[in-house]
């Protein structure tokens, strides 16, 4: 008898983890709308929700927002590392009116100089803008030098990217505040940054930046955003920004070299990547831990 009850005992202690429920609600949504993760485990020291969710109690519910289709997988693990899995799979569909752009894909990046009143253009995969909040200074145009050259530098205009007539849906626009058209053509490139400071529209990027937060005005700024800022209208999450009004002129190329990179070849519109990018882009450059914001959907 005794020997039965170690034995019940021995064998009770090591049962495998039992995974009651899992499931998710509803299984098919509209891009940017939830689903309600919910699961119930017996005999678990562990339990992790992947992606995205990590580690769980025996019993409860999350609230998740997939951008993509999806599996999540439950793993419930007892103490002598036994486990067992659940996985229950979720449909994303895109927004009716959500600007499209190809999945997995690389944006090329082509920077344009944007005069006064002229509109942004229409069908372009992301719209990022080079804003400077402050008139040019002493105290500042080595910075905004530095910036607009390595920008020049590294970047090709957009009227040569348009040249191979590209998939607009695979072009990152980077716009430049004019006052007026310029010309590009035969200048240097300290020349031409230099006509670019002395004909920048203020104006129009202070417009600009009250529509993301009025506290922003110095610069530079960086700006990502998968549709054109509207002026005087609040500018709608998710969107990318950097604030270098701090940063080393000596550092330009990495700050402007790094930003459109992740602007450029990973999708910046989940916390994760934005959050192991800016980790990435701080201890690559060693600047200020605070440069790089990321703001995701409300």
């Amino acid at each position: 008898m005794r020997l039965a009850v170690m034995l019940f005992g021995f064998f009770a202690a090591h049962a495998q983890p039992v995974i009651r429920t899992f499931d998710a609600a509803p299984r098919s949504v509209v891009a940017g709308g939830k689903v309600v993760l919910s699961w119930q485990v017996g005999r678990a020291a562990v339990i992790t929700i992947d992606p995205g969710v990590g580690a769980v109690s025996p019993k409860g519910k999350r609230t998740v927002i997939p951008d993509h289709d999806v599996t999540y997988t439950l793993t419930a693990c007892d103490g002598a590392g036994l486990q067992r899995e659940m996985k229950v799979r979720v449909t994303v569909h895109p927004a009716p009116n959500s600007p499209s752009r190809p999945m997995d894909l690389g944006l090329v990046i082509a920077r344009y100089l944007l005069p006064t009143g002229t509109p942004e253009g229409r069908g372009f995969g992301l719209y990022s803008y080079l804003l400077l909040g402050e008139s040019v200074s002493p105290s500042n145009r080595d910075r905004y030098m530095a910036i607009v050259r390595q920008v020049i530098v590294g970047i090709s205009s957009l009227a040569d990217i348009l040249k191979s007539r590209p998939d607009l849906r695979q072009v990152n626009v980077l716009y430049i505040p004019v006052r007026s058209a310029l010309p590009e053509e035969g200048q240097s490139e300290a020349a031409l940054a230099g006509l670019i400071l002395d004909n920048y529209d203020f104006a129009r990027a202070r417009l600009l930046l009250a529509s993301i937060d009025a506290q922003y005005q110095k610069g530079p700024y960086f700006v990502s955003r998968l549709t054109p800022i509207l002026q005087g209208k609040e500018v709608g999450r998710p969107f990318l920004f950097q604030d270098l009004s701090r940063a080393d002129p000596a550092l330009a190329s990495d700050w402007v070299a790094g930003f459109l990179r992740q602007a450029a070849q990973h999708s910046p519109w989940t916390q994760k990547s934005v959050a192991q990018f800016a980790l990435n882009f701080r201890n690559q450059i060693q600047v200020l831990a605070d440069a790089i914001t990321w703001y995701p959907k409300k």
